[in-house]
């Protein structure tokens, strides 16, 4: 390997995953991905993506990584409001007083 790619290593093995643009023999962009477990032979796996279907994967792994990151957002759920007053209004006993029932 050229030491580019995303390498992860583990007691289990390694394992490195690489997206590149090429040209020969089919134009196209290649997801590889190198495998070798702590025992028993190396395997590599490839796919050639065209253009449209490269774009697309990258968005989906775009888009997946905020999850990875982050978790997936918990919604909070909070007790219900109290009603709004207007701010501009006097308050009821002053209003009261002036003997407006608004």
């Amino acid at each position: 390997m050229d030491g580019k790619g995303l390498f992860h290593r583990s007691s289990a093995g390694n394992t490195v995953i690489k997206f590149s643009h090429q040209i020969e023999p089919r134009p196209g962009y290649q997801l590889s991905v190198w495998r070798k477990p702590a025992t028993g032979e190396a395997v590599n796996m490839f796919y050639v993506f065209n253009m449209d279907e490269a774009f697309a994967l990258m968005m989906a792994l775009e888009r997946a990584m905020l999850y990875v990151c982050f978790g997936i957002p918990e919604v909070i759920r909070r007790a219900p409001a109290a009603p709004r007053q207007n701010a501009f209004a006097p308050p009821p006993e002053m209003r009261a007083a002036a003997g407006n029932p608004f």
